[in-house]
């Protein structure tokens, strides 16, 4: 699960606006941009993600603090309009409720390093009585870094070397291997050798692990791994394309002034992005 608030309030006392369960408001979902795209619906269809994933908008009604953003996802978890829009996949690919009823929370994950890209567990059902719902008292999270803002932050998988390079010289096809499982994930090419093995793969030096835990990047691979029943794109292009339409669906940028007279304005991420690790409720409940 990766949550992306994309506005900053001002900086308020800590009990301004309303109590958790309000605190969201849903908002329609996206009726146009890269979701809705026929192109983009296809290509995450045919890597299995289609139906193994959903985007929804909230408002947050109170101020959000980007310093303290613990306040902010407990609200999210015990909000009543996200408990009633938001389910998340358990571990045998059912969508249930988040923090409901005696049961577990769900908790989430689509970061690549170490993750397996899936959606947490979750044993609780939805009850529409809001009054049984356990409370949320901690969410263990962290904030995913935005500063890489440009595809070019992926031409290196192009010029990577070695004995099998990622990409075939001079094309876009990507370089087959023998077969393997790593972390249950199938790999016959060089590309998910390379995001699976991370530092251990002949081209772990690509990216350090600070480059790796960009949200971009974490795009990137969850394209490229996709769900149990992904179809394996053979070049890297509709990975890419499709990576650089959802980043923009996902996160809103400005323009910062340059700092000299002869430099050019630059491009920044005002978006503050989330991965949920894990979701805990009173009682001892967790996911």
């Amino acid at each position: 699960f990766t949550c992306a608030a994309r506005g900053r309030g001002k900086m308020a006392p800590a009990d301004e606006g309303g109590d958790a369960p309000t605190a969201f408001v849903k908002l329609p979902d996206p009726t146009s941009g890269a979701f809705i795209e026929p192109a983009v619906r296809s290509s995450l269809k045919k890597w299995d993600l289609g139906g193994n994933s959903a985007v929804h908008r909230f408002r947050y009604t109170k101020a959000f603090h980007p310093m303290d953003a613990e306040p902010f996802l407990r609200d999210f978890f015990n909000s009543d309009a996200v408990r009633d829009n938001f389910q998340a996949l358990d571990a045998k690919g059912s969508w249930r409720g988040i923090g409901e009823g005696a049961g577990t929370a769900a908790a989430a994950a689509s970061s690549l390093d170490g993750g397996d890209g899936g959606g947490g567990a979750s044993d609780s059902i939805t009850n529409p009585n809001p009054k049984t719902r356990s409370k949320c008292t901690r969410v263990k999270h962290e904030l995913v870094p935005c500063t890489a803002i440009s595809m070019a932050f992926f031409d290196r998988i192009y010029s990577a070397e070695g004995d099998a390079p990622i990409v075939r010289a001079g094309t876009e096809f990507i370089n087959k291997c023998l077969d393997d499982v790593v972390e249950g994930f199938p790999v016959a090419d060089a590309l998910r050798e390379f995001l699976l093995r991370g530092e251990e793969s002949e081209h772990g030096e690509l990216y350090t692990t600070e480059e790796r835990s960009e949200f971009l990047f974490r795009v990137m691979a969850h394209c490229c791994l996709g769900g149990a029943m992904c179809q394996y794109e053979d070049q890297l292009e509709p990975y890419l394309d499709v990576t650089r339409r959802l980043y923009r669906a996902l996160v809103a940028a400005k323009k910062d002034k340059a700092v000299g007279p002869d430099e050019p304005d630059r491009a920044a991420i005002v978006s503050d992005v989330y991965a949920v690790h894990q979701v805990e409720l009173d009682g001892g409940g967790e996911g």
